[in-house]
């Protein structure tokens, strides 16, 4: 089994970053993935943080949680990005602009984005679906899929896509047992697998920008733990990025 374990959020806080940049040294996290409107308007400093990872680095294209990065949306919401009820209902071609300023914004930061996916899983929605596929081919990047069929699609357009993502585990507070019991269950699946996490710290920026506190750290102590590397490789399970996708 080929896996890719990504940590998302990254830009969501320091005390985040640190979390992510700690489960990255341990060997466990092979990814993670940027919310540059989380980080707005001090893209550079989290772009630097996230550079000294040393690990492949997407953009978690936003809808919600942050402010607008394109003049276009912040003229239509303001300065905060609405709440996610708020996001379903944006016209497709302002998501377009914004998502397009996200990556391009990561991109003048100094990051070379490995791929793209989205904060909350809005990419799954058929109102947006077509947007992510048209910048993914625009910047030539591969993407966090959904499952087999999505995949699928994401191949018909000529973008590659992680075939099988694994969000089972994440913010559940659970533990290494049922972890691998997940990854288990997808075995057989073929193709590449990707683990969605979100291992981090607490402080008081994430505590303004995100109900999900604890339940971090419960997860980085999990992906630090200097077995589990190990304990995948002796099940056959080979770690990897989205550098393994061939387009």
């Amino acid at each position: 089994m080929r896996l890719i374990v990504t940590a998302d959020d990254a830009g969501l806080s320091e005390a985040v970053d640190r979390g992510i940049a700690g489960a990255a040294r341990a060997g466990t996290v092979t990814q993670t993935t940027f919310m540059v409107a989380a980080a707005f308007p001090d893209i550079a400093s989290a772009a630097a943080r996230i550079g000294g990872m040393n690990i492949p680095c997407g953009v978690h294209l936003q809808l919600t949680t942050g402010a607008p990065v394109s003049a276009a949306l912040r003229d239509v919401v303001g300065e905060r990005l609405p709440d996610h009820a708020g996001a379903l209902r944006l016209d497709p071609e302002l998501v377009r602009a914004e998502w397009r300023a996200q990556i391009e914004a990561a991109r003048e930061a100094g990051l070379a984005p490995s791929h793209l996916d989205t904060h909350q899983g809005v990419h799954r929605l058929a109102a947006f679906r077509h947007v992510y596929f048209a910048l993914a081919r625009d910047f030539d990047l591969p993407v966090r899929g959904h499952d087999a069929a999505f995949a699928a699609e994401a191949r018909a357009g000529g973008v590659a896509a992680t075939r099988h993502v694994l969000t089972g585990w994440t913010g559940r507070r659970l533990g290494r047992a049922e972890l691998l019991s997940e990854l288990e269950t997808y075995g057989g699946s073929g193709g590449i697998l990707e683990l969605v996490t979100h291992p981090g710290r607490v402080d008081a920026r994430l505590e303004e920008m995100s109900a999900w506190r604890g339940r971090r750290e419960a997860e980085l102590a999990v992906l630090s733990d200097p077995d589990l590397r190990e304990t995948l490789r002796a099940r056959g399970i080979v770690l990897g990025d989205y550098g393994t996708l061939a387009t």
